[in-house]
């Protein structure tokens, strides 16, 4: 017991130090180099995405249990002339920017704008498992296809990320199927995807959605703190697995956001978030 106590404290107590406030002007110029270094925690869950075989395991069986989604409704004759759609994000959902990332860290740097503006406009992100063949499979099935995505919806953006999309061989990727790609309008302060998949489901009956943050599938998400997060994903438990397909993505994501109560933080002071925030049972 004194052993806990003492472990207890000692994590509290980097926590503070990590997390107060420091006005002297050469320790915020130092904090501001931080924010822009490699964390690195983050290799861990890069070689998860990228090598791990149970990672991609979980993709597989994701796009599976939409496919039977898929199989279901095409059979239900009560369905019989409606018209059908699937709404999912990009990132991490059907595009794999792990190589990004991984290039990130080699080279001892943050995630940055500017990094991701000429990342998105390069267009060779690679394809997450299972995705490409499963939305031509839905698509040729007569279920339509929606993008939505957080990206800029500038003409540049948009255009790189159906050329990339249709060079994998994603359906719904030419010129002519601008209106299938709803990305974030710009100086828009709040990320909620809700008011675009309204916008779909006025048009189809939406049968899946799909995404790696919850905040891709349902409002009851949006801005919310971890521990409500968690209380909602219970009130929704007939819902997963079913109408809301969840993918795995350890890199980067609401989840990690919500631990961190102040914005701005050091690589340092994350990682004493990170370690007071740990539920240790011994």
């Amino acid at each position: 017991m004194k052993e806990q106590i003492l472990f207890c404290a000692s994590v509290v107590m980097l926590y503070v130090a990590g997390c107060s406030p420091v006005n002297d002007q050469t320790q915020h110029a130092t904090d501001a180099k931080l924010n822009t270094k490699a964390d690195v925690e983050s290799v861990l869950s890069l070689l998860y995405q990228q090598q791990a075989a149970e990672y991609r395991a979980l993709c597989l069986q994701a796009y599976n249990i939409a496919k039977r989604r898929v199989d279901d409704v095409k059979k239900n004759k009560n369905y019989k002339g409606k018209r059908f759609a699937i709404i999912t994000d990009l990132d991490e959902t059907i595009l794999d920017n792990s190589g990004s990332t991984a290039w990130l860290y080699l080279h001892d740097s943050a995630t940055n704008y500017p990094f991701l503006m000429q990342w998105w406009l390069k267009g060779i992100a690679d394809s997450v498992p299972g995705s490409v063949s499963f939305f031509n499979y839905a698509y040729d099935h007569g279920v339509d296809v929606y993008y939505i995505s957080n990206r800029p919806d500038t003409d540049v953006v948009v255009k790189a990320a159906m050329r990339n999309m249709h060079n994998l061989g994603f359906p719904r990727t030419n010129d002519s199927d601008l209106s299938h790609f709803l990305f974030m309008k710009p100086k828009t302060k709040f990320s909620s995807k809700e008011a675009r998949r309204e916008q779909v489901e006025q048009m189809d009956s939406v049968i899946a959605f799909l995404g790696d943050n919850l905040i891709d599938l349902d409002s009851s998400f949006d801005g919310k703190p971890k521990d409500l997060r968690r209380m909602d994903v219970d009130k929704l438990k007939d819902k997963w697995g079913d109408r809301y397909i969840v993918f795995p993505n350890a890199i980067y994501g609401d989840w990690e956001s919500r631990l961190y109560d102040t914005p701005g933080l050091t690589i340092y002071q994350k990682d004493s978030v990170r370690a007071a925030t740990l539920r240790v049972v011994l």
